[in-house]
């Protein structure tokens, strides 16, 4: 609801401006807005998925986990903010995306990256859930790239397009 909502208002936005004086450009708080829209959208998930690798490759008898845990979540979560703001929108979903498709599939691989504190490959409804949760995060990139083709080229995602595929 969040990320439809802030799309909703940046294209709206975009639309007013260019009847209103027939300028095509952003103004620097509506390209923020997209930036920070990518990154809280993106980097939510990357952060959460951090988190949990976190939590099945640390040592939990040797390491306060829940502070690992914690700060891993923040680290990544800043880290995805930082990357927005210094990337084109667009260009930053998609690399924040794509990122966390690797961090779920090492998820469902963590019994082969070495000993886990936690026994076992997930199981069950928590396998069933990564592998839902990746499929979904490649249909969202693939819905990207083929949107990219279709994007006003006054839009402010059509600018983040061009030269960062």
């Amino acid at each position: 609801m969040f990320l439809s909502g802030n799309v909703l208002w940046i294209e709206a936005r975009r639309k007013r401006r260019k009847v209103a004086s027939g300028l095509s450009g952003e103004r620097r708080d509506v390209r923020a807005m997209a930036s920070l829209t990518a990154a809280v959208g993106a980097g939510t998930p990357l952060a959460i998925a951090a988190m949990l690798l976190a939590a099945r490759l640390l040592p939990h008898e040797q390491v306060a986990i829940d502070r690992w845990q914690e700060g891993i979540y923040y680290l990544v979560f800043l880290g995805s903010v930082l990357w927005s703001v210094f990337r084109p929108a667009l260009a930053a979903a998609r690399e924040l995306l794509s990122v966390l498709m690797l961090a779920l599939l090492a998820l469902l691989a963590t019994p082969l990256l070495g000993s886990t504190p936690v026994a076992g490959a997930p199981q069950g409804s928590v396998a069933g859930t990564l592998v839902m949760l990746a499929a979904t995060n490649a249909a969202v990139l693939y819905w990207l790239r083929f949107r990219e083709r279709k994007l006003a080229p006054d839009s402010i995602w059509f600018c983040a397009a061009i030269g960062h595929r």
